[in-house]
């Protein structure tokens, strides 16, 4: 990774590796999630019952936890986008909220849909042809993606996406090695299932409303510069 693109953002990215890679290695070796590591005491009573476990396992859960991590981070950096959406929208690009931006509900948005038909009549005699309404989007995002809201509102959208496939990452991870490791107690795997399964939901749904904040906060900004008179107090 180039270094110079080292931001917040990316550094979000790779803290949310390393945690999760540290709760795998927890699996691995069968810690609890309730232990209450809320002190020095307590976290030398982890780090004491991570040091009980035979040396194997303990070899085996940084082996895991470092190959999951790592790739994590390869499919965060070298998944192609259009794969990454698949993953978010099962139905592909059929489900990507751009292909109703100039048609959507926007009752709860400053966008008013009559007059950005206006603005693009196109749209309107092509029968709200999605593809048309995508490419027509994706021109006023590169018109607008260097103002602050735009560019804000999508570096959010990448990170919640990769943090999504991230987490997908892991998921599986836990998946298999639960499947190859049965000895662990179905209270620990239950406990741990729901952890990582609700937190990629929370994940997916986080990053599709994101997105569909970003198609908006697009149309807005070019409504404002067409018609600022809409605008005025």
């Amino acid at each position: 990774m180039n270094m110079k693109r080292v931001t917040g953002y990316e550094a979000l990215r790779w803290v949310f590796c390393l945690l999760m890679g540290l709760l795998m290695f927890m699996f691995v070796l069968e810690i609890p999630l309730d232990l209450p590591v809320r002190d020095l005491g307590a976290a030398m009573q982890l780090m004491a019952m991570a040091s009980e476990v035979v040396p194997g396992q303990f070899n085996t859960a940084v082996a895991v936890a470092v190959a999951l991590i790592v790739t994590a981070l390869v499919a965060i950096y070298r998944l192609p986008d259009a794969l990454k959406q698949r993953l978010l929208y099962i139905k592909g690009a059929a489900a990507y909220p751009s292909r109703k931006a100039f048609f959507g509900d926007f009752s709860k948005s400053p966008v008013d849909r009559n007059v950005m038909l206006e603005l693009y009549p196109e749209i309107k005699e092509a029968a709200y042809d999605p593809e048309l309404q995508h490419q027509t989007w994706l021109k006023l995002f590169e018109t607008h993606r260097k103002k602050r809201l735009v560019a804000v509102t999508n570096r959010v959208w990448l990170l919640m996406r990769d943090l999504y496939i991230a987490s997908l990452v892991f998921l599986l991870g836990l998946i298999a090695a639960f499947s190859l490791h049965g000895a662990i107690s179905m209270g620990v795997a239950m406990l741990y299932l729901y952890l990582f399964g609700a937190q990629s939901l929370f994940l997916m749904l986080s990053a599709r409303g994101t997105l569909r904040r970003l198609v908006t906060n697009v149309l807005y900004l070019e409504l404002k510069q067409r018609k600022p008179e809409l605008f005025k107090a």
